[in-house]
C-alpha cells in the first residue's frame, strides 16, 4: 500500500513519467527513424527505473535497495547510449566502452555502501571513480565523436546532471537537507538525467 501525504507518492509520480516516456520513445523513435538499438537502450533505461521505483512506491522488501538496483543498470546503459550517440556509424573504440561499463557499477556500489554503513570514504571513493569517468567522455570518447556540435550539447547537459548526483547525495548526511527532500530531489533528478535525456539524444539523433 502507498503511504504519502501526496495525491500519489513522489515514486509513484516517477514511476508514470517513466512509462510515459517509454512510450513516447517507442513512437518517436520509429516516427523519427532512429536507430532501433537507440530505442532499446533508451526503453529499457526509463522502463526499469520505473519498475524499480515501483518498489519503493508500494513499500515493499527490497524498497531501501531499489534505487541502486536501477542506478546499477540505468547508468551503464545512459553511458552506453552517450557512446553510442558519439560514434553513430561509425567504427568506435570498444575498449572506452568497457572501461565505462567496468567503472559505473562500481560507482554505485560505492555510493550504497557510503549509504548504508555511513562511511564517506566510499563516497570519496565514488567521486574520484566519477572523475575518471567524465575525464573518459569529456577527453577519450570526445575525439571519436562524429558530430562535435550535437555530442557537446548532449555530453554537457549529460555531466550537469551527473554532478548534481552526488551533491544531492551528500546534503542530507550534511544535515543540510530533510529525508523527504532528498526523496524528492532523487524523483525529480533522474526524470532529468533519464527521461529528459532521452528525449534529447532522440531528438539530435533524428
Amino acid at each position: 500500500m502507498i503511504n504519502s501525504k501526496y495525491f500519489m507518492s513522489p515514486e509513484m509520480f516517477y514511476s508514470l513519467v517513466m512509462f510515459f516516456s517509454l512510450g513516447c520513445f517507442i513512437y518517436l523513435g520509429k516516427k523519427w527513424k532512429i536507430p532501433k538499438h537507440f530505442i532499446l537502450l533508451h526503453s529499457t533505461i526509463v522502463g526499469w527505473s520505473g519498475l524499480m521505483y515501483l518498489f519503493i512506491a508500494y513499500q515493499t522488501s527490497i524498497a531501501d535497495l531499489a534505487r541502486y538496483f536501477d542506478w546499477v543498470v540505468s547508468t551503464p546503459l545512459l553511458l552506453m547510449a552517450l557512446y553510442f550517440t558519439a560514434i553513430l556509424n561509425k567504427k568506435g573504440n570498444y575498449s572506452i566502452m568497457l572501461y565505462l561499463l567496468i567503472l559505473q557499477p562500481i560507482v554505485i556500489l560505492t555510493g550504497l555502501f557510503a549509504d548504508f554503513l555511513g562511511d564517506l570514504r566510499y563516497f570519496y571513493l565514488g567521486l574520484f571513480l566519477l572523475a575518471i569517468i567524465i575525464k573518459i567522455i569529456w577527453v577519450d570518447l570526445y575525439k571519436l565523436a562524429v558530430n562535435k556540435k550535437k555530442y557537446d550539447f548532449l555530453l554537457k547537459y549529460f555531466t550537469i546532471q551527473w554532478l548534481l548526483y552526488p551533491l544531492v547525495f551528500i546534503l542530507y548526511p550534511l544535515n543540510f537537507i530533510s529525508l523527504e527532500t532528498y526523496n524528492v530531489l532523487f524523483v525529480i533528478l533522474p526524470i532529468f538525467s533519464k527521461a529528459v535525456f532521452g528525449f534529447i539524444d532522440l531528438y539530435l539523433l533524428k
